[in-house]
């Protein structure tokens, strides 16, 4: 089993060109010759993510994203990657040429 993953968490969250995002993750995979076994990306709410934060890493503050590697030592890459989507947009407002 050689997967990835998106969902979402505490919104209404649709990644665009899913498929695409998936191929490009699995090229940067194979060109860096890390084997996968399985990643899940969990789009989320600040809130949700500061909750994770707090009853996880015991920190009071908002991040953009946190990550949960589940590897085994020496094992194909497994974890959990969730990414506050309020975090994100609030960075790609203050870019002088947002995408």
């Amino acid at each position: 089993m050689e997967e990835i993953y998106f969902f979402s968490e505490a919104l209404a969250f649709a990644l665009p060109q899913e498929e695409k995002v998936k191929a490009w993750l699995n090229d940067i995979l194979q060109a860096n010759e890390q084997p996968l076994f399985l990643l899940n990306y969990i789009f989320c709410t600040d809130d949700y993510l500061l909750q994770i934060n707090q009853d996880y890493l015991g920190h009071e503050d908002y991040t953009d994203i946190i990550t949960f590697d589940q590897s085994e030592p020496e094992g194909p890459i497994e974890g959990d990657i969730f990414i506050s989507v309020d975090r994100v947009r609030e960075k790609r407002s203050h870019l002088a040429n947002p995408f």
